[in-house]
């Protein structure tokens, strides 16, 4: 698959150039002539003795001395040098002038920097950067290149077929069909089309007529004596219409069985005796078998598969998947004596690591292909079908479930985070439950998994995180993360060599390189580098704190119950139906229907009875219990659980005890809080008490709730006109607390557009997530006193793209939001009793319990008790109290300390006497 796409990324992507004296076309013309591996010798010293003497002094030199970078980088290309390859690339993108010419070859050569990340598995790189050479294209000033055009649309419908967005591969597949008929293409890049349309529709739960559509072009092309390589494109073809039935199959669609073996016997006739396709005449025997094993007819499989391996050789391309296909015969078929004697053997084919395989397994390692771990995983699940009375097979269960738990973790780095993804590392994670679930030490095995889980997950979410953000800083990871492959391979060659003194230099290189890029960037490594230990995490509980991780396994939902000394996981039974019995519940909150049986029941689902004892309780949902607020279930007695115990959310443990910290960035001369209450020329129809703040209507409750506030602290106030987007940026770094009383916006649709609404003035009052992304904010804490800034209806795994977390990756270490549209009136009640608690020096959890439990006290109403009016807000992230240097409570703090201080060396001295 990686060796076609590369293929298809190259495909048309350098042009004849114009423009240049003869002098230089004839330089260019000749070096083209050198641009394969043989020639890469002859192209460098063609490059190398033009470059001499070139100074650049207008637009024409300027192309020119980017096309030899661009040749440049091509000689050297194979020389596999990451650092060198790089700054030869860069040079040329920052050489191409802005002229047309000059952002196409900027085009060319930022796809052809792609060729070198696809290989060794960077392929979101590649998708940004070709998603970036898409823009440069279509924001061109002339019609771009029809050919290049169509090669990136085909580039990305085949990636994002690979990531499994069916969604992003059909629209690319669409542009490129559009392009396609409106212009008139040449042979071969017309059955090249063809190609990327089958190759990008394989894989996908789409519409046979489509993918048969694209393989009856290719076999009905007229002009098949144009194409030498026609029969590698029909067979391609023919195997990969044998997948998509396969792939059908596995779907549940039993007539896709009878389709798939027509195909293949269509194939083995066909091209049998073709030894230049033998290649693939072993790839559809083997589907062949695939399709045997899924039918569970074993021995014909085996039959199969023995005269696949007896025609292979050892270095033969699919050999490895030849051996792991037949240990998951063998267990088919009850000889599970066999298949262990072949464990070893098929590990040893799939090891690419430079010292020898060990009889453990402990240093395998293979390429970094997500694919892999279902293979893994496959093997795992044939052999846990025989384990019951076999302690080796027990063993080898754990093995193959290690190791696709390793193949997994490897693979996921710079790779787009996917529903395929996702539901991957969940069969990992299940595979690993199942296995360990009768285990001896379970407080060893949930640590453990647990510390998986959470790695993992962190690792995905910033995959996500680069992914939703438009202008992120992508390169400045992938910049490190060239520079340690090259270092590390670099090493693996030194070790081989056994250079003492050249592995020395380089392992101290690699940890330079990583404490850099560490200090360098805090808030990255915060997000793209896991190292989260379990025991560290529960040696920061207070004694009286308890942490409900929730994690969905498969169709169970489960929770990780972590104390001081303790950790433990409860199967709180069917997902599904938690899930249900929420969204039923979540909808009589928001329609002020009583809903306290239901309460009830939730409670009795989701908390489990050790958390009674703990005041503290910290909440990690997952899934659909994002929208729900905990603090509004209902116990035995008839309680909230507010009224015991002080809540506090996270999307992952580390973000509640490891927290950016910006101490050192707040110093006397900063604001210590910083009020934003836009205007808004439109009044509200409704009365007070049903006002929400989420239409631009003015929020009487919103000015009063600032004013109050503004009561309280030292504070910075931007109110009505001085409330703009271009004060926030501006001012906004330099507070300590961030108080936003205002509307927001969610889109459901493109959830980029979500924003916070501030006043209207000569420029745009949209602050926008992407925005918020980028902003280096030093705040402790930012209070998003507005609509739905908790949740989007759009997502509902850890709220990536909600405004909350824009704001964590801003740096913003505590948040507090909303999970619905917030009532005004209600909510300027709760945030004044809010701060009045912050000042007294509450942590953040217990502040906003105090001020709940204050508004239920003094409100007489009993219409405006329900949990929609008073259990909206939540807060994410770290508990610490706010320490504010001119509130009162620090104040006199500090003189008790004092006191304190001077009583106790006077007591000491008298003891002396």
């Amino acid at each position: 698959m990686r060796k076609l796409l590369t293929l298809l990324l190259v495909f048309h992507t350098f042009l004849s150039l114009s423009g240049q004296t003869k002098e230089r076309d004839s330089i260019l013309q000749i070096a083209e002539k050198y641009r394969s591996v043989s020639g890469a010798k002859e192209l460098n010293n063609i490059v190398t003795k033009a470059q001499k003497g070139l100074i650049v002094k207008n637009t024409k030199d300027s192309l020119y001395a980017a096309n030899l970078f661009l040749l440049e980088a091509e000689s050297l290309f194979y020389s596999w040098d990451i650092p060198v390859l790089r700054e030869k690339f860069n040079s040329a993108i920052n050489m191409s002038p802005s002229t047309d010419e000059g952002q196409i070859l900027k085009v060319e050569t930022i796809i052809s920097s792609t060729y070198m990340e696809v290989p060794i598995g960077f392929e979101m790189s590649a998708y940004t950067k070709t998603k970036e050479a898409l823009s440069i294209l279509e924001n061109l000033k002339s019609e771009p290149p029809t050919d290049l055009l169509l090669s990136i649309y085909e580039s990305l419908m085949i990636l994002n077929s690979t990531f499994g967005d069916t969604k992003k591969q059909k629209e690319y597949r669409d542009k490129a069909n559009k392009l396609f008929e409106k212009n008139n293409f040449d042979s071969s890049r017309m059955v090249a089309f063809y190609t990327a349309n089958i190759m990008s529709l394989y894989e996908t739960d789409t519409n046979e007529s489509t993918i048969l559509y694209y393989i009856n072009k290719i076999r009905k092309f007229p002009n098949k004596i144009e194409l030498p390589n026609f029969k590698y494109v029909d067979i391609s073809a023919s195997n990969r219409l044998t997948k998509y039935y396969y792939n059908t199959y596995k779907r549940g669609d039993k007539t896709a069985l009878k389709k798939g073996y027509d195909i293949i016997a269509q194939t083995l006739q066909k091209y049998s005796k073709d030894k230049s396709m033998s290649y693939h005449i072993k790839e559809a025997m083997h589907l062949k078998c695939e399709f045997l094993i899924a039918e569970n007819k074993f021995e014909d499989a085996f039959k199969i598969n023995s005269k696949l391996i007896s025609i292979s050789k050892k270095n033969d391309r699919r050999f490895h998947f030849n051996l792991a296909q037949r240990m998951i015969i063998l267990l088919g078929l009850d000889k599970v004596a066999d298949a262990k004697e072949l464990v070893f053997d098929t590990l040893d084919e799939f090891h690419t690591g430079q010292d020898e395989l060990k009889n453990d397994y402990s240093n395998f390692s293979t390429r970094n292909i997500v694919d892999y771990t279902s293979l893994f995983l496959d093997i795992s699940d044939a052999f846990n079908k025989h384990k019951k009375n076999d302690a080796d097979v027990k063993k080898l269960v754990n093995t193959w479930n290690n190791i696709s738990l390793n193949q997994f973790q490897k693979s996921i780095d710079n790779k787009l985070t996917t529903k395929k993804t996702k539901a991957l590392f969940k069969r990992v994670i299940s595979n690993l439950l199942t296995a360990h679930a009768n285990e001896d030490d379970q407080q060893f095995y949930v640590s453990q998994l647990l510390e998986t889980i959470e790695n993992i997950e962190n690792t995905i979410e910033w995959q996500e995180f680069l992914q939703q953000r438009n202008y992120s800083k992508l390169n400045v990871v992938n910049d490190f993360k060239f520079e340690e492959y090259a270092i590390t391979n670099a090493l693996i060659e030194a070790r081989i060599k056994e250079e003492d003194s050249t592995i020395s230099t380089l392992e101290l290189q690699l940890e330079q390189l990583k404490t850099n890029f560490k200090s360098k960037n805090p808030n990255i490594i915060k997000y793209s580098f896991s190292d989260f230990k379990t025991s560290d995490f529960k040696q920061s509980l207070l004694n009286d704190e308890v942490t409900l991780r929730y994690e969905t396994i498969k169709d169970s939902l489960y929770t990780f119950v972590i104390s001081k000394n303790n950790i433990e996981l409860k199967n709180l039974g069917s997902s599904k139906a938690i899930l249900d019995l929420t969204k039923s519940y979540l909808n009589d909150i928001k329609n002020r229907i009583d809903a306290t049986l239901k309460a009830k029941e939730l409670y009795a689902l989701l908390i489990p009875n050790q958390v009674e004892k703990f005041k503290h309780l910290n909440i990690l949902p997952d899934d659909y219990l994002y929208k729900l607020p905990f603090e509004t279930l209902i116990n035995s007695n008839n309680n909230y659980l507010i009224e015991n115990k002080t809540v506090l959310y996270a999307p992952y443990l580390a973000l509640l005890k490891y927290s950016i910290k910006n101490d050192s960035l707040v110093t006397e001369n900063n604001t210590k809080l910083m009020i934003f209450t836009p205007a808004y020329e439109t009044a509200a129809d409704e009365t007070t008490d049903v006002v929400v703040r989420g239409n631009s209507y003015r929020l009487d409750g919103a000015e009063k709730e600032s004013k109050l506030i503004s009561e309280l602290f030292p504070n910075t106030s931007f109110s009505d006109y001085s409330a703009t987007k271009e004060n926030f940026r501006r001012y906004a770094p330099d507070g300590q607390l961030l108080h936003l009383s205002m509307h927001a916006s969610l889109n459901s649709t493109t959830p980029q557009l979500s924003h916070l609404i501030f006043t209207e003035g000569n420029t745009d009052n949209k602050l926008y997530l992407e925005e918020l992304y980028g902003m280096n904010l030093k705040a402790d804490m930012a209070v998003l006193s507005a609509c739905n800034t908790g949740v989007g209806e759009f997502e509902l795994d850890k709220g990536i793209v909600s405004l909350h977390r824009a704001f964590t990756q801003a740096g913003v270490p505590t948040t507090v939001s909303s999970l619905w549209s917030a009532p005004d009136n209600a909510t300027q009640k709760i945030m004044v009793a809010f701060y009045k608690e912050l000042k007294l020096g509450k942590t953040k959890a217990e502040a906003l319990q105090l001020a709940k439990l204050n508004y239920l006290k003094t409100t007489d109403n009993p219409m405006l008790k329900t949990s929609f009016y008073w259990a909206g807000f939540v807060i994410n992230g770290d508990n610490k109290a706010i320490m504010l240097p001119n509130s009162e409570i620090n104040y006199w703090l500090w003189i008790a300390l004092g006191i304190a201080a001077a009583l106790v060396i006077i007591l000491l001295y008298f003891r002396k006497k």
